[in-house]
């Protein structure tokens, strides 16, 4: 599939493994009870991952990093922590139920993935 572009990912890419995770996690999009985006704040990456979460959810993102800072090679593990003390907490965005998180991880300079984290 398309390979990320000058440090970004172009939305085909994104959702190439978006659509890849949920396929392989056997789950539905409307499984999904939460984003937990990869949005770096570079308009092209955004834009380009927005076209592609929007291809699957219509449940809430949130994008951590502009409350956290960029840890760069280190955010996608940052975003995974913060999806495990969600699920832990098992409420979400206004007090709605979360059992399942989908999180992206497209930062320049790190592996690129997606996972879904369960509630136990």
């Amino acid at each position: 599939g398309p390979a990320p572009i000058g440090g970004t990912c172009c939305a085909a890419f994104c959702a190439e493994m978006i659509g890849a995770s949920l396929e392989t996690s056997g789950l539905h999009p409307e499984d999904i009870d939460l984003v937990i985006a990869s949005n770096d704040f570079t308009a092209q990456a955004d834009a380009a991952e927005n076209r592609a979460l929007s291809q699957f959810f219509s449940c809430p993102v949130i994008s951590p990093k502009k409350q956290i800072g960029n840890a760069y090679a280190a955010a996608g593990m940052i975003h995974v922590a913060l999806g495990a003390q969600i699920l832990n907490q098992g409420t979400g965005m206004a007090g709605r139920p979360v059992r399942r998180i989908f999180i992206t991880s497209f930062a320049p300079g790190s592996e690129k993935f997606c996972i879904v984290l369960e509630q136990a």
